[in-house]
Parts: C-alpha cells; structure tokens; sequence
C-alpha cells in the first residue's frame, strides 16, 4: 500500500491529480494519505454518460457507502452546475452528463488496477486496502479538486 501515513485523522480536502496518477488527502496543508489511482479509460474532462472519462474541477468528496461491487463507494458531487453549464454550451442536455461518479476500490479488478494505468469508466480507483482506509479518513463532505491530466 503505498499511502503516506496510516492514520484515523480527518481529511478536510482531497486532489486527484490525473497527470501523475496520484490520489492525496490533507488535513489543512499536511498529506495524510498519497495513493496511486486509476482514472477514465479516455483523456480529458467528462462531459456525458458512458465517455469513459473522469470529471475534472472542484466537487464535494461525500462519506463512503458499502458497495457490492467496489467494497466501497465515495461519491463525487458529478455533474456541478459548471458541468451542466458547459454541456449545455455543447448542446448536451443535463440528463445525458451522468453521474455515480465518484472513488471506489478495485473490486474483481484488483489484478488489472495494480497493473496501472486508467481503465475505469469515469470514477477514480484505488486498491481495495487503499479504500479500505480512504473510508476511514472522509467522514464528512469534504472539497476535492479532480486535476486534468496534462
């Protein structure tokens, strides 16, 4: 596992940086947690349902919920107001945009995620001890800032 620090401290703010493929947690300007993560299959922000391609922006980081298929499930605030904007601009109607969007473990594809490199559909992924302990750390909306790849 590759997280900085194994701690039950609170994060306040999350950054998922898809240029280097880095997920962090702080508290206040402290790294609580650093951990590798996949992103969307295809480059560049997600803009409709099925792109294969992760938001990019300021969203809320909610507390985890149990999930059958990713052990766990944060949720991201996906699509915001700017996103419906912007697709909207583009001639996307908001029901196209999406959503259940947010940060999981890799379930069955913990083979294929420790392998590395992006091949969600559009959520952010993290190993399934990695997850185990982000779950720990977000107990409350948090902000996080999804940091586009180039």
């Amino acid at each position: 596992m590759a997280a900085r620090a194994q701690t039950q401290a609170e994060a306040d703010r999350a950054v998922a940086d898809k240029a280097s493929g880095r997920l962090r947690l702080y508290a206040g300007e402290t790294v609580l947690l650093d951990f590798p993560a996949s992103y969307g299959l295809r480059p560049g922000p997600k803009s409709r349902q099925g792109d294969w391609k992760t938001p990019e922006g300021d969203y809320m980081l909610m507390p985890a919920r149990s999930s059958p298929t990713w052990r766990w499930f944060l949720p991201i605030t996906y699509p915001s107001p700017a996103d419906l904007a912007g697709n909207r601009a583009k001639g996307i109607p908001d029901r196209e945009a999406g959503g259940s969007i947010g940060i999981h473990g890799a379930g069955a594809q913990a083979k294929r995620h420790a392998a590395g490199g992006n091949w969600t559909s559009g959520c952010i992924a993290v190993s399934n001890a990695e997850i185990e302990v982000l779950r720990r750390a977000v107990t409350r909306p948090i902000p996080i800032t999804i940091l586009p790849a180039s």
